[in-house]
């Protein structure tokens, strides 16, 4: 499932079993299918995220029929071609929209082969209206690996997203994140005190039973024996020393009111994410929002989740959970401090 939750509550869901995008309004009512899966107009063919860009608009990106399609109360409003994107050649992915209705998208993929220690991700600006593009900026996006070594499978990365009309960017081995603005320059910078986690022996073992058992789920005819051996070779690329400092956090992904959702690191492969950070759109901290076992947040607004919910066989189901640790004062709860005087605003 991809999805996302509105501020008014209603929800948009991508099915990629039935290939039906489904709309669940405010009050809680299905609503008929709002696209089928094809090529059509008004069609969706592989919707790879849906974002939510407004109090009742969502944006789908569906890179497979080339476009993003705008729906706003259920109804699909708009289609745009991504043709214009494609031509870059730079492999971009939808964050969200600006006030004035433009895309912001960033960096989704990247090639191995580079030199510099680390790879610079892209900040890009599309005004569908006059299918104009604009590099506002660049970020810390991917590091370089030293490929005749055993691989980190814990490295940091640069993180990318959107929110309020404004790019956030942050690396998850640096406690910052930076505000930047759709013409490319600084808003603001929020900074904490922060620790990392180190690195200790059965860390890599429990990531490695996590990554046999997905393993085994994409593989389910391969024999005992050669399945071992398969097992062994991918185990043989990984190697984290004891001490080797951790992620502070693993994903950075804005809501549709403009806060910030910070995804806590988890050393599993299979294991959904337990905690999130949240910050106001203006970088005050909020609190954390600790999630139900086997639950894989889809959206957020201020205060209900939308996500995939597994029960004990394994059967997903959509859900929608309150949340109660975020008052609308802005006052976090005792377990992330406010850290008011750290946060610089800059411009």
């Amino acid at each position: 499932f991809v999805g996302a939750l509105q501020a008014d509550g209603g929800a948009l869901l991508w099915d990629a079993g039935s290939g039906e995008l489904v709309y669940i309004s405010p009050s809680g009512e299905l609503r008929p299918t709002v696209a089928r899966r094809g090529r059509g107009p008004g069609e969706v063919q592989h919707v790879t995220r849906v974002l939510a860009v407004g109090r009742d608009t969502l944006l789908i990106e569906d890179d497979a029929n080339g476009r993003f399609t705008t729906v706003v109360d259920g109804a699909v409003a708009a289609t745009v071609s991504m043709e214009q994107i494609d031509a870059l050649r730079m492999p971009l992915g939808a964050l969200g929209r600006d006030t004035a209705g433009r895309l912001l998208l960033g960096t989704f993929g990247f090639n191995s082969r580079f030199e510099e220690p680390w790879l610079q991700g892209h900040m890009v600006v599309f005004d569908a209206a006059s299918r104009g593009l604009d590099t506002v900026g660049t970020y810390d996006f991917v590091p370089k690996v030293d490929m005749s070594r055993p691989a980190n499978p814990f490295v940091a990365m640069g993180t990318l997203g959107a929110a309020a009309g404004r790019f956030v960017v942050g690396r998850t081995d640096r406690p910052e994140l930076r505000w930047i603005r759709p013409d490319g320059s600084l808003e603001q910078i929020v900074r904490w005190p922060a620790t990392p986690a180190l690195a200790t022996d059965g860390l890599l073992a429990e990531y490695l039973e996590d990554l046999r058992a997905k393993l085994r789920r994409a593989n389910p005819d391969m024999g005992t024996a050669e399945f071992d051996q398969f097992m062994g070779q991918q185990a043989a690329r990984f190697g984290l020393p004891a001490g080797t400092p951790l992620p502070l956090w693993v994903q950075l992904t804005g809501d549709a009111e403009g806060r910030v959702w910070l995804a806590e690191f988890t050393p599993a492969a299979r294991r959904a994410v337990s905690q999130y950070t949240v910050l106001e759109a203006d970088g005050r901290w909020l609190g954390t929002v600790t999630m139900p076992p086997r639950f894989r947040m889809l959206g957020a607004n201020a205060t209900a989740v939308l996500g995939v919910q597994q029960d004990g066989d394994d059967v997903a189901h959509i859900v929608v959970y309150p949340v109660t640790s975020l008052p609308a004062t802005g006052r976090g709860t005792d377990t992330v401090p406010r850290r008011g005087a750290n946060l610089e605003t800059v411009g």
